[in-house]
C-alpha cells in the first residue's frame, strides 16, 4: 500500500492494523511512503480477501501508544530477570520515550534488574506507575 504523502519512520509500523473500510491487515514492514501487509491467509496474493482496494481509498494506521517503552509491564510479573540487557534509542529523531514502564495496571515482584542499559530515550530510563516491590536493582546505566 502506497501514500506518497505519508512520512513514516522505518518500520513504524511494524505490527500495527491497517484499516480500509470493513476489512484489516497487518503491516510487515514499512517506508517512508509504503506499507507491505501480511496475506490475509498463508499463500494468499493480497491482505484481505476479495484482492487490493481501488486506489484512493481512505485508510487507518493507529497512532503509537503512549508511552512508548522498550520494555512496557501491563500484568502481574513474578520473579523476572533483566540482566545485561539493552533498552535505549538511539537513532534521531528518539521514537521511544522510556527503557521500562510499570503500567498502573501492572505490577513487578522479585527477580533483579541488574547490567541493564536505559540511557538515551526521549523522556526517562523508567516509569513506575505502581512501584516494583521486592525486586533487586543495581549496576543499571540510568
Amino acid at each position: 500500500m502506497s501514500d506518497d504523502t505519508a512520512h513514516r519512520p522505518p518500520d513504524g509500523h511494524r505490527g500495527k492494523e491497517l484499516t480500509v473500510g470493513a476489512h484489516s491487515a497487518r503491516v510487515a514492514s514499512n517506508t517512508a511512503t509504503s506499507l507491505a501487509l501480511t496475506p490475509w491467509r498463508p499463500g494468499a496474493d493480497t491482505a484481505r480477501p476479495g484482492g487490493t482496494p481501488a486506489p484512493g481509498c481512505a485508510y487507518e494506521v493507529p497512532g503509537s501508544p503512549a508511552p512508548r517503552a522498550g520494555l512496557t509491564v501491563r500484568a502481574a510479573v513474578t520473579g523476572a530477570s533483566l540482566d545485561g540487557d539493552h533498552l535505549w534509542d538511539g537513532q534521531s529523531p528518539r521514537t521511544q520515550e522510556l527503557a521500562v514502564w510499570i503500567g498502573g495496571d501492572g505490577s513487578w515482584t522479585g527477580g533483579r534488574v541488574t547490567g541493564d542499559g536505559f540511557r538515551g530515550n526521549a523522556r526517562a530510563a523508567l516509569r513506575f506507575d505502581t512501584a516494583p516491590e521486592g525486586c533487586h536493582r543495581r549496576d543499571n546505566d540510568e
